[in-house]
């Protein structure tokens, strides 16, 4: 009602209530930082276990300029790991992400570590075999956790035959293929400059 008046609770919680009659799974998102109390966390789990969910994503609060929230702290690792080992706790099967921003990236460890699952929010493509890229599997490396697939190595496939096994039409498939390629000459670029990266520092 404070925060965001067009988005009333009451037609989320019927979402939710028709989801699990048709057998669909049921996600929520927690933004740390928004005026919560630990004296709250009684009732996210009532709102958690009333509606059987099955994932959270628990983020940290970005600061949004020409919003109530422009000059409000950014909550720290600390706070955003509290929530997160809480729910674990109370919901050991619950699947929890934790909300990793580019600039957050040295805190993923401690996010696992607390209790999160994995981590959402990263620029999977945008920042593909980049540093920050790199920095995520090593955090997870740091959590000792397996890193289920990559952020920074390109399989070595092709990939227009992986298109071509879809089941839809030539013209769909011929558009699909095109956007694909401008994704993966960016993540190419990535690797590449970070490949050179490495080479002249160890020349230094």
């Amino acid at each position: 009602k404070k925060f965001c008046p067009s988005k009333p609770l009451e037609p989320y919680e019927k979402m939710f209530d028709a989801a699990r009659e048709l057998g669909l799974q049921r996600a929520m998102t927690f933004i740390v930082g928004m005026g919560e109390t630990k004296e709250d966390l009684p009732l996210l789990k009532v709102f958690i276990k009333k509606y059987d969910l099955q994932k959270i994503h628990i983020y940290s609060l970005i600061p949004q300029e020409g919003t109530m929230f422009e000059h409000a702290p950014v909550p720290t690792k600390e706070e955003q790991a509290w929530w997160i080992a809480q729910l674990r706790i109370a919901c050991p099967t619950l699947d929890i992400q934790c909300g990793i921003w580019e600039d957050r990236v040295e805190r993923t460890a401690f996010l696992l570590q607390a209790g999160a699952n994995s981590v959402s929010k990263f620029k999977a493509l945008k920042l593909f075999g980049t540093e920050t890229a790199q920095e995520i599997e090593r955090q997870a490396a740091l959590a000792e956790r397996t890193f289920h697939g990559t952020l920074t190595v390109l399989p070595d496939i092709d990939w227009d035959a992986e298109v071509d096994k879809l089941s839809f039409g030539t013209e769909l498939k011929e558009r699909m293929k095109k956007k694909m390629h401008e994704y993966l000459k960016g993540m190419k670029k990535n690797c590449l400059c970070v490949v050179k990266y490495s080479i002249s520092a160890e020349k230094l």
